[in-house]
């Protein structure tokens, strides 16, 4: 696919569980699978829940605690961040369905 990626990583937040303040030399992807949560960015707390997706840069401090009544689950996704390297929009093409 010509993607470089890091590491793919499930958690699972218990009640009243957070993960510690921290970051990262990767941009990270999460995705959250179960449950509700609040994320700490930018020094403010955001509430996500099941099939929300937030990007958190590299070198971003940022805690997941679980802001519900049972355990929450997380796919995290670390990307590798190149300098020098931009993002770019991308096109879509259609295709005809027969084919």
């Amino acid at each position: 696919m010509g993607v470089s990626v890091s590491t793919v990583l499930r958690e699972r937040i218990e009640v009243g569980g957070a993960v510690l303040p921290h970051y990262h030399d990767v941009a990270e992807v999460i995705h959250i699978t179960k449950g509700k949560v609040k994320l700490l960015q930018n020094g403010e707390w955001k509430s996500y829940k099941e099939g929300d997706t937030f990007l958190v840069p590299k070198g971003v401090v940022h805690s997941v605690a679980n802001d519900d009544v049972e355990p929450t689950k997380q796919v995290s996704i670390f990307i590798p961040v190149h300098e020098g390297i931009h993002n770019e929009n991308f096109a879509s093409h259609m295709v005809d369905a027969e084919n």
